[in-house]
């Protein structure tokens, strides 16, 4: 790149300085074509280099969607969410509301829908939410590893996680001391998250709390969705 610059530099000066020759010697000349070829040279490497990032990005991608896609099952029909909204209490005791129940229908290839609803007291915040899951198979799968089926209790001074079995359901509950932050989630036939987290409640005041939504309710949903040909 250099020695092209300067060889370009030497032939603008040829013509231009006095008593300079108008042309370049003939070595010179070989030299700057040569210099001009290495640089198309490095230019077309770099394109070709560009092109197949595009390329290897582009196929990356359509990689990544075929392995979500694999990891969907879009035979199941979510349950709307108004149903699961109707599983969340309009009040907890000691606690008021601060915003009406938030549901969200499902959307999109993932066909996940939602319902939350948060309320707050002097002392602390809390948030209940229901999120129907059964079209990802990961999901299903988490009932066989991970906290469904560990036994966890351990406590650091930073906080705890523990599990165990809340109102006959799985449960993992997690703390932070440094932020107050406390989470309870509970795993639901296989196709049902319900999380109740806080800030600056106890783990008995968020138990109480999340007993107030219809787990039991949640449960019987299970098969909502499913084809004829996967429930049998």
């Amino acid at each position: 790149m250099r020695a092209l610059k300067a060889l370009s530099v030497a032939a603008a000066l040829s013509g231009l300085l006095p008593g300079c020759k108008s042309e370049l010697s003939s070595q010179q000349q070989a030299d700057l074509r040569a210099a001009q070829l290495a640089e198309e040279a490095r230019a077309a490497v770099a394109k070709q280099a560009s092109a197949a990032k595009a390329s290897a990005t582009q196929d990356g991608l359509r990689d990544f969607q075929q392995a979500m896609q694999a990891q969907l099952r879009p035979d199941l029909e979510a349950v709307p969410a108004a149903k699961l909204q109707a599983l969340l209490p309009k009040s907890v005791p000691g606690m008021q509301p601060v915003a009406a129940v938030d549901a969200a229908p499902s959307s999109g290839a993932l066909n996940i829908s939602t319902a939350s609803a948060h309320f707050r007291t002097a002392k602390g915040t809390l948030s209940l939410q229901i999120a129907d899951m059964g079209s990802l198979k990961a999901f299903s799968d988490l009932s066989h590893t991970g906290w469904a089926k560990a036994e966890i209790d351990r406590e650091t001074a930073e906080g705890h996680e523990r599990t165990f079995t809340f109102e006959g359901f799985r449960a993992y509950e997690h703390s932070e001391r440094g932020s107050g932050a406390l989470s309870l989630k509970l795993l639901i036939s296989k196709r049902f998250m319900v999380q109740a987290q806080s800030q600056g409640l106890s783990s008995e005041q968020l138990k109480v709390a999340a007993r107030k939504i219809d787990l039991q309710g949640l449960a019987g949903l299970a098969s909502h969705g499913v084809p004829s040909s996967a429930a049998k």
